[in-house]
């Protein structure tokens, strides 16, 4: 568990960071999809760049990996460290659901009531723990 921790602990790092990494990630995944393109194969899940952004999917990342993972971590080792990690990633991810908005808003003009960036679904009744945008169901 902690190896797995070590493995995807970027989300619970200072901010700054935190967004360089995922912003280098990203790229990664998008030029992943770029030669599946070129190639004429499916595009892997989050790796089309027409269809996500860096923060829906770190906020998928966060909510359905991270965030489940680092919880029974910090259960486990109820220490300071752990603490400040989950801190971190609460604000990373809040600070990626204010991106979206705000790119949202610019994209859009005028807000559009009903939309919950964060989780990528309407909010018009719908459950937060929805399949995140970039996932594809065969």
């Amino acid at each position: 568990m902690a190896l797995k921790c070590a493995d995807i602990c970027n989300p619970c790092r200072p901010w700054e960071l935190s967004k360089q990494w995922s912003e280098k990630v990203t790229d990664e995944f998008f030029q992943q999809g770029d030669i599946e393109k070129k190639h004429k194969l499916e595009v892997s899940p989050v790796c089309d760049r027409e269809m996500n952004t860096v923060g829906n999917i770190q906020i998928g990342f966060m909510t359905y990996v991270v965030e489940p993972l680092f919880a029974e971590w910090t259960r486990f080792s109820d220490t300071r460290l752990s603490h400040t990690m989950m801190g971190h990633m609460r604000l990373n991810k809040a600070s990626w659901g204010a991106l979206l908005r705000e790119q949202s808003s610019v994209a859009a003009g005028p807000s559009s009531p009903g939309t919950d960036p964060e989780d990528g679904a309407a909010t018009g009744g719908s459950s937060s723990k929805e399949i995140p945008q970039g996932s594809r169901e065969s």
